[in-house]
């Protein structure tokens, strides 16, 4: 599990709730496996982009998740670049 991974479950399994659709209605929207979406929803692995986008607009979304996502990877970004000049200052 990653941080990306966890977040990008809560907010799929958030706007599937949000819509009254079980787990079983989505993914035959969708046309995926329920046990790949449940995976999704608990952060064990991350759903591809298209998959993303597809449950964005089976749940009528307007992409609000895949914007989440994205806010947070450029968040994790600069983190990560955050840390590296960190790690590069120290070692010097």
């Amino acid at each position: 599990m990653t941080k990306l991974s966890i977040f990008t479950g809560a907010l799929l399994k958030s706007a599937r709730i949000k819509k009254g659709m079980t787990l079983a209605q989505l993914a035959s929207v969708v046309n995926i496996n329920q046990s790949n979406l449940s995976r999704y929803e608990r952060g064990e692995i991350n759903p591809p982009l298209c998959t993303i986008i597809e449950i964005s607009f089976a749940l009528d979304d307007n992409l609000d998740v895949l914007n989440k996502v994205v806010l947070f990877v450029k968040e994790l970004n600069k983190q990560d670049k955050k840390d590296e000049s960190q790690r590069i200052s120290e070692n010097k």
